[in-house]
């Protein structure tokens, strides 16, 4: 109880080129780093491009590192992130 008390909710939003190589490693890396996924959403847009909503729950010192890391994978375009103001 006190663990999930100190995350908190994002949400990434990321342009991507739609290959399953660069979502599944998005996915991996939330994996890896044991971030919990509240819910993940495609909105599909042109032709092999999309944007990915991903709500999560994490600790907010460690959402640079995790940004940082998907935003280096190859097909991801664009990546935002905010504080969530949902309450799950």
């Amino acid at each position: 109880m006190i663990e999930n008390s100190t995350k908190k909710s994002f949400v990434f939003i990321i342009q991507l080129e739609v290959t399953a190589y660069t979502t599944a490693r998005i996915l991996t890396i939330l994996m890896e780093r044991n971030i919990e996924v509240d819910e993940l959403h495609y909105y599909g847009g042109e032709i092999n491009r999309g944007r990915l909503m991903i709500h999560c729950q994490m600790e907010h010192d460690r959402i640079n590192r995790a940004a940082i890391m998907m935003n280096k994978l190859p097909g991801v375009i664009r990546l935002d992130w905010m504080e969530s103001r949902r309450r799950l």
